[in-house]
């Protein structure tokens, strides 16, 4: 369907050598179909194949069309984020404002690692009665202060060799 358009989208990365995508569970949750836009103008269908809610993470694959064929997805480079130090150069990279609908090319936005290994505490402000709450599935969050747009979650976070180091 050439004229599919959604007013819903993320962005995902390609991790797997069939095609598997790596994003945020919050992109593809309850979402009825997955439509993929990636490089080379290749649209296909997806479903998820792994998901989890508490990391905000899922997996993805491409269903195969009637032929049996997959889309030609290369993986990106996986690389150690654990030797990433505060005011590392990071470049995020996704589909803001489903910019790529037309050819699957991702936008880039650059940015500084401000804190590695960021805990959140959400307290209550005194003036509501909501508990104190801390976010423990999210132990290792980086912050970079990268401008993101919406339709940038699920999107690769990359370290100037080029290589996966964060979602």
């Amino acid at each position: 369907e050439a004229n599919f358009v959604s007013f819903d989208y993320g962005s995902g990365v390609v991790i797997g050598e069939h095609g598997e995508i790596l994003t945020a569970f919050h992109v593809v949750r309850g979402a009825a179909r997955l439509a993929v836009r990636a490089g080379g103008g290749q649209a296909f269908d997806a479903e998820v194949i792994a998901a989890d809610p508490r990391s905000d993470l899922a997996v993805i694959a491409p269903v195969p069309d009637r032929g049996g064929d997959r889309p030609r997805l290369k993986p990106i480079a996986i690389g150690d984020a654990t030797r990433l130090r505060k005011g590392s150069f990071l470049v995020a990279l996704g589909n803001p404002f489903n910019a790529a609908r037309e050819d699957g090319r991702p936008s880039a936005s650059w940015g500084i690692l401000s804190n590695v290994a960021r805990r959140l505490d959400v307290e209550s402000n005194g003036f509501d009665s909501a508990p104190r709450t801390r976010l423990q599935e999210f132990p290792t969050l980086l912050q970079l202060d990268a401008k993101l747009n919406l339709g940038m979650s699920g999107g690769a976070v990359i370290n100037v060799k080029g290589e996966l180091v964060g979602i």
